[in-house]
């Protein structure tokens, strides 16, 4: 019921078409970006929380 009655106002559509074409835009975009691969950086994150989960226990670090 909230949702219709801000659906009939105006000012609340004000920006409809033109989040519209942005959207169509930024699709666009993204389609012609490569995927981008972070596996080995996220291997060398994982490797470093363990190195540094470590330091706490005694005889390591």
């Amino acid at each position: 019921m909230v949702i219709e009655l801000i659906l009939r106002d105006p000012v609340a559509n004000e920006f409809t078409a033109i989040n519209a074409h942005l959207q169509t835009i930024k699709d666009q975009i993204l389609a012609e970006v490569p995927e981008v691969d972070v596996s080995e950086v996220m291997e060398q994150v994982e490797e470093l929380l363990q190195y540094l989960s470590g330091f706490g226990e005694k005889g390591k670090g």
